[in-house]
């Protein structure tokens, strides 16, 4: 065999290789698909309804200028999670939930 079929034959080998290692989708059954949906600011109080969890989401408070406020790990499969707007000052406040692969965001104002 001379040098540039080895050479072709390689890189052909190679591609085939790259190809199939990068179209193969994710089979190990690490993605999270839980859905968020949040309440509007109701007796001072923000609200986010958690469902579907598969692992671990983050539930942060954080102010204006990215604060973090509280911050809660949670495992569970379904929760309503609520945190108190009350004692805050006035400002505007995020509420985020976050998993491996996606986030979402509530604004809460404070007047």
């Amino acid at each position: 065999m001379n040098i540039s079929k080895l050479i072709f034959a390689l890189v052909f080998t190679l591609s085939l290789s790259f190809n199939s290692f990068a179209t193969t989708p994710n089979t190990t059954g690490d993605t999270n698909e839980f859905t968020t949906t949040f309440s509007a600011k109701i007796n001072n109080q923000a609200t986010a309804n958690i469902k579907n969890n598969q692992g671990t989401v983050i539930v942060t408070l954080t102010n204006e200028q990215g604060n973090i406020l509280q911050e809660r790990t949670i495992t569970s499969k379904n929760i309503k999670y609520t945190i108190s707007l009350e004692s805050l000052p006035k400002g505007t406040y995020f509420l985020q939930v976050r998993g491996n692969e996606k986030s979402s965001y509530q604004t809460y104002y404070v007047n």
